[in-house]
């Protein structure tokens, strides 16, 4: 641990929302010799906080370019108490494009899952809980268009760059 000159913390703001401040803590404490720090964020804004020991902060924004964006925000709102129908016949509407159904939980994922595969609709599902390489099949059926719909947490959001993207739908409000 005195050899260790450099600490990255990845999803900095995400791990304080999180509830991890005293094991990041506990990380910097016990590494007395960094003389660099770096912490990522996919958000702007986040206060670090002073057991960090950031002397002389420098942000890099890697997204200072503006971009032209077709993105168009739409609210579809289901009155039945179960959505799945409504989402059923928002898929439907939208055809057979790529696009991503964001869940809040692991279960959410499953309870779709098993609506769309009742449906004939392929898809393939990304979350945390899943093992790596069953995580990177879902994205390369979901890249290649095998599987055009991809149901996910949340927390996915921030680490997934799929340009070819025809919707996002949040099923649960984030």
């Amino acid at each position: 641990k005195n050899s260790i000159k450099t600490l990255i913390l990845d999803e900095f703001d995400k791990s304080l929302e999180d509830g991890f401040v005293l094991e990041m803590q506990d990380i910097i404490g016990a590494l007395p010799h960094i003389n660099k720090r770096i912490l990522t964020s996919a958000t702007q804004a986040v206060k670090v906080p002073d057991f960090v020991r950031l002397d002389k902060p420098k942000t890099v924004n890697y997204l200072q370019k503006k971009t032209s964006t077709k993105l168009e925000v739409k609210t579809v709102l289901s009155n039945a108490k179960r959505k799945l129908p409504t989402l059923l016949d928002l898929l439907e509407y939208l055809g057979n494009e790529n696009g991503i159904i964001f869940c809040n939980l692991r279960e959410s994922i499953d309870h779709i899952s098993r609506f769309l595969k009742e449906n004939n609709l392929n898809h393939s599902c990304f979350s945390g809980g899943m093992e790596q390489k069953d995580r990177e099949r879902a994205l390369i059926k979901f890249r290649n268009g095998t599987n055009p719909i991809l149901i996910a947490t949340d927390l996915a959001s921030r680490g997934l760059d799929i340009p070819e993207l025809k919707f996002i739908v949040h099923y649960e409000m984030p």
